[in-house]
């Protein structure tokens, strides 16, 4: 009895190892294929700081919005995307105990096919465009994970070409970016009220 046992934990090891590898693959080639991303891509994923977030991001999903006609209610949608997840919160605007006006913040990952993301890209660069980052929120799409990079205070961003995000306003929403993840369909529009 004593021989079995630590064939019987090394089995049980191997079993683990084997899930977790399924697991990671199964992520992998999720993403791979939603984003067309050359297989090098599931590399980059092992990173800390892409791993915590891919975590959180897959626990947070569900305090997204999902709703496209809701969100274009909020602001304008020039071209109306594949999928969104997006969230609204109200800043604390508080200096020194006297409350300030209330702003508003409002987030979205918007998703577009090939197509389409050639058309918006195109459309935001006729205004200009620099090479930008936008943070890396929990409740981002899993999808994104192997696209997260470290900024210089270790926290975990998405880059790419950054636009002026005017064609996005709509009232109360005045000020805000855009930015393309890399060369993906996928774009981080932010934008406060003022």
């Amino acid at each position: 009895m004593s021989a079995l046992i630590p064939a019987m934990e090394s089995t049980r090891v191997q079993t683990k190892q084997k899930a977790a590898m399924a697991r990671m693959t199964k992520r992998c080639v999720g993403a791979l294929w939603a984003l067309h991303l050359p297989a090098l891509a599931c590399q980059a994923r092992e990173t800390p700081v892409a791993e915590a977030a891919v975590a959180a991001s897959e626990k947070a999903a569900a305090a997204a919005g999902h709703d496209i006609d809701a969100l274009s209610q909020k602001i304008t949608l020039p071209v109306r995307p594949a999928a969104a997840a997006w969230q609204e919160r109200q800043l604390n605007n508080t200096k020194g105990g006297v409350a300030a006006p209330t702003d508003y913040l409002i987030v979205a990952v918007l998703q577009y096919g090939p197509a389409q993301a050639e058309q918006v890209a195109a459309a935001a660069a006729q205004r200009g465009s620099a090479p930008s980052e936008t943070e890396y929120l929990p409740w981002f799409p899993a999808e994104l994970g192997p696209l997260i990079k470290q900024n210089e205070d270790g926290k975990p961003v998405l880059q790419g070409p950054g636009y002026q995000a005017k064609d996005y306003f709509r009232s109360p929403y005045r000020a805000g970016e855009f930015v393309r993840v890399g060369t993906t369909g996928y774009f981080v529009l932010r934008l406060i009220t003022m």
